[in-house]
């Protein structure tokens, strides 16, 4: 375990390095670099547009009866187990004669390898339809994806939805049969920017007379107008988090074949290293501009493992056992004048809910946080019960990836405060059981963190954090968030 959390302690600050020297340049768009970048799209769908119909006429005759028509250049990647597709959308209302940019980004879980550079062109023969596309799509399905270089559009067609789809692999070679989650949405800076592409209130540097179209925040209209973004105020998402840490050992109590426990003074024990996971659900809203709540329930597994010391004549002597009779009771012909070790084996599997709240604020491309939130644990099997406290203050800059969203990066600190109580029972050779109960809590309360979050649209983002600098913690965690 230690081998795989340095790995991802290795793997984290190159990449970190890696994003830093590559786009560290980058910067937010300006009115001007705005109009720029729109014109340049619109040029880009014109070629792809005529591209498409020299490749396949047929397809002429599809754009003069569809209500609308999307263009859309993209960039794959697959490897091993993670990767994504991201890239622009240019979508025409033949009726109207207007067009919507838009993003499309997705996240691949599976397995896979590859890289491509892929062109699409759907057409859409219900209004409805294309009218649900502009607003934003989300959707989670199983692809099985096998691409190599085309030199003719492949054509699908879905009666169901009532579209048509032409696609081109313009270079590059990728397999993978993954779970896709794709989620489509208009892009804030390319149309009407009143959303944050981050998922936290950044300051821009002109205020703004967008009519906020949520009721939630509060004060939401009053902060746009002094020049603040908001992200969007609902979210749902999952996160996956392991841990692996010392833990302490305190108020031991035993007792005999369910008659109760008693507290005992043990000779010693070791400081046992607990390793666990968990999958949460979590779901927030932004109350205030700079304030978001969120709740989680989650699911633990995990090993909890310790060996105690116990000295048989002191356990007889507080329990109030007289060995002096010539009829001696059992347990002083099972403890007396013996030590033996008493090994908590718990294999834990409880059930986590939490609430929590995160302080939030950005200035141009710099930010900081104070997530705070309690978590409770309950095990149907009562083998682990307790709670946890966690304040995690956090600080980082805003990188701007061209066509890829934000990028944020941030180093910080972690306060845990965890304490538990592990009871259980241990039956012997002799025929009766063993019953324990002791406390436990987390040796080091603070360690150091870095990590990022990636927004890929102002509806998706992907956070990658490692927990371990200093102190005997080591934690990764990861988290999927869809903002709506």
């Amino acid at each position: 375990m230690q081998r795989i959390f340095a790995f991802l302690h290795s793997v984290s600050l190159s990449l970190i390095i890696l994003l830093l020297i590559f786009t560290s340049g980058c910067t937010s768009l300006s009115k001007q670099q705005r109009l720029d970048t729109q014109q340049k799209i619109a040029a880009k769908n014109q070629q792809l547009l005529t591209m498409f119909a020299r490749k396949q006429p047929s397809i002429n005759n599809d754009l003069e009866n569809a209500v609308g028509y999307m263009v859309c250049e993209t960039n794959q990647m697959m490897l091993i187990a993670l990767g994504g597709q991201n890239g622009l959308c240019l979508l025409t209302n033949n009726s109207k004669a207007e067009q919507t940019v838009l993003d499309l980004n997705s996240i691949n879980l599976g397995v896979g390898l590859g890289a491509s550079h892929n062109q699409y062109l759907i057409t859409f023969q219900d209004p409805e339809v294309m009218h649900k596309v502009k607003a934003g799509h989300f959707s989670i399905k199983l692809s099985n994806v096998t691409k190599s270089t085309q030199s003719t559009p492949t054509t699908a067609v879905n009666y169901a939805q009532k579209i048509n789809l032409y696609s081109l692999n313009k270079e590059g070679a990728i397999i993978s049969l993954a779970v896709d989650a794709l989620v489509i949405t208009p892009n804030k800076s390319l149309n009407d920017p009143e959303f944050s592409l981050s998922n936290m209130p950044t300051k821009t540097a002109q205020p703004q007379t967008t009519e906020w179209p949520y009721a939630l925040p509060f004060l939401a209209e009053r902060v746009i107008a002094k020049g603040y973004q908001l992200p969007k105020p609902y979210g749902v998402g999952f996160t996956y988090v392991s841990v692996e840490q010392q833990m302490s050992l305190t108020q031991l109590q035993v007792g005999f074949n369910g008659n109760g426990t008693h507290p005992y003074d043990f000779v010693s024990f070791d400081t046992p290293i607990t390793s666990l996971t968990t999958l949460q659900l979590k779901a927030d809203m932004w109350v205030l501009p700079f304030m978001n709540v969120f709740a989680t329930l989650g699911k633990v597994e995990g090993d909890l493992h310790a060996d105690v010391l116990i000295d048989g004549d002191t356990m007889l002597a507080q329990l109030g056992e007289d060995c002096q009779n010539f009829i001696k009771p059992l347990s002083c012909r099972l403890l007396e004048n013996k030590r033996f070790t008493l090994p908590i084996r718990a294999n834990v599997n409880p059930t986590t809910y939490g609430i929590g709240t995160i302080i939030a604020g950005a200035w141009q491309d710099w930010f900081v946080t104070l997530p705070m939130n309690m978590t409770w644990s309950q095990s149907n099997r009562n083998h682990l019960d307790g709670r946890s406290v966690t304040i995690t203050p956090r600080g980082g800059h805003i990188i701007h990836l061209p066509r890829l969203g934000r990028l944020s990066l941030f180093l910080g600190g972690n306060y845990l405060d965890s304490r538990n109580t592990v009871t259980g029972s241990l039956t012997s050779e002799a025929g009766f059981s063993l019953d324990y109960q002791v406390k436990q809590a987390n040796v080091d309360r603070w360690n150091l963190l870095t990590g990022f979050n990636w927004d890929i649209s102002s509806s998706l983002s992907l956070n990658i954090e490692y927990n371990g600098f200093i102190g005997d913690r080591d934690a990764f965690i990861a988290g999927l968030t869809i903002r709506y």
